[in-house]
């Protein structure tokens, strides 16, 4: 939320943004009610000012003697600015930052956020094919259905048809099972038992 503060101030050429709670709300995929003790959390670190009036957006006013988030040591100096350098202090390292660097900062710092899933949850073929051979719609004819389910999913990181991620492969390899089992029967060739049975036309 800071940072996006931060950027706000600098596109507007200076420390000073009015903004309501809402649109920081929605700009950030927060709730009105993380807003309120963020910003106030924000203030008694000393980070910045704000000042609420009914009915009119929240006013902010960034403080510049204030740490910011760095991931290594850095020294970013504007030799061609008259404005004083601040120098601030995270985890022991010096970060020195003239006016004008405060806008990179905020760009550098504002990152998409990932969604990764453990690989680790999913199950070898051995596992996969152990468990589907204790179901009671199992059958030997479908170890191949079975294999091309799990060499699907596993190529498609464990997403179904939909795209959205197999939260529990065991549920839904049971529920599969007997559609794969229609499946075999419907293309499996006439077997011999069946042949020997039809009858010979009579001729007269």
């Amino acid at each position: 939320m800071y940072l996006y503060l931060l950027k706000l101030a600098n596109d507007n050429g200076g420390y000073e943004v009015s903004i309501t709670d809402s649109t920081i709300a929605d700009a950030l995929s927060l709730t009105r009610k993380t807003v309120k003790p963020t910003k106030d959390k924000l203030r008694a670190l000393g980070l910045l000012q704000f000042e609420n009036k009914r009915g009119h957006p929240c006013s902010y006013r960034l403080l510049l003697d204030y740490a910011i988030p760095v991931s290594e040591s850095a020294t970013i100096q504007n030799t061609t600015s008259n404005s004083k350098p601040i120098e601030a202090m995270v985890d022991h390292k010096v970060i020195r930052l003239s006016d004008n660097d405060i806008g990179d900062i905020a760009v550098q710092n504002v990152e998409e956020p990932s969604v990764c899933f453990n690989s680790g949850s999913y199950p070898s073929w051995e596992e996969f094919i152990q468990y589907a051979r204790t179901l009671k719609t199992y059958d030997v004819t479908l170890d191949s259905e079975i294999r091309n389910k799990y060499l699907l999913w596993l190529e498609n990181d464990w997403k179904n048809a939909a795209g959205r991620p197999i939260t529990n492969w065991r549920s839904s390899l049971k529920s599969t099972l007997p559609y794969m089992k229609t499946q075999v029967t419907n293309t499996s060739p006439l077997s011999m038992e069946y042949i020997s049975k039809i009858k010979r036309p009579k001729t007269s």
